[in-house]
């Protein structure tokens, strides 16, 4: 089993992870002039510390985050894919694409303000493409790759735009709503998503929510989908 910080370390250091450093965004209550880098390892650190499940308090739904968290993953402890999947959570904002013999980077200025910026799809094509290219030697089992991968590609589910309108909602509305998404990752997505917008201003509403359901015990009850 590789050590946490090694690891990190090492991905951190891969020239793919070190591009993230020319890419800069501003967005109102997300980035304010902030370079991806930097905000990928802020993002890791909160998950490191998170990880313990100290805004988890009842005791019940606790024991069950620490049970989890504690699980193995396909050779690593899930609390340190977790750390792992913070750090590159974003990775997908050093992508280009090409269309019509035209290549444009994937982030874009936001037509009604220019100040602003917008990278759309990143989520998705970071862990189709650049997760794998940055973890390819990793020495990391091929299975935890593609979970890292699935993650990622889930992470923008439950940003902030989720919430709107749900405001009244009932617990069991949106815990069964929850549920529903992610392909079954909607704890590993909604911890991500915690941690991703820990600081950002714009988030504080869904912050809240995602502490809600983590503290709810039937958050952690797994859902079987079949044909009756």
């Amino acid at each position: 089993m590789q050590n946490l910080d090694d690891l990190a370390n090492k991905i951190s250091s891969t020239p793919l992870f070190l591009r993230l450093k020319n890419v800069v965004e501003n967005g109102t209550g997300w980035h304010d002039h902030e370079d991806v880098f930097s905000h990928s390892v802020k993002t890791a650190n909160i998950a490191k510390k998170e990880r313990d499940g100290e805004f988890v308090t009842n005791p019940e739904s606790k024991e069950l985050f620490t049970k989890w968290m504690d699980e193995d993953v396909f050779g690593m402890k899930r609390k340190d894919v977790a750390v792992i999947i913070a750090l590159l959570h974003d990775c997908g904002k050093i992508l280009s694409f090409r269309e019509n013999g035209n290549v444009s980077t994937l982030i874009i200025k936001r037509p009604l303000d220019l100040s602003q910026t917008s990278c759309p799809g990143h989520e998705f094509w970071g862990g189709e493409i650049v997760v794998r290219e940055i973890l390819k030697d990793s020495g990391l089992d091929e299975k935890l790759i593609e979970y890292i991968a699935k993650v990622i590609k889930q992470h923008g589910l439950f940003s902030a735009e989720y919430y709107v309108g749900k405001e009244k909602w009932s617990e069991s509305e949106l815990l069964n709503d929850v549920k529903s998404k992610a392909e079954g990752l909607r704890k590993e997505s909604l911890f991500n998503m915690y941690c991703d917008g820990y600081t950002a201003p714009a988030f504080s509403q869904g912050k809240a929510k995602v502490k809600e359901l983590f503290n709810m015990p039937p958050f952690y009850v797994t859902r079987e989908y079949f044909i009756p």
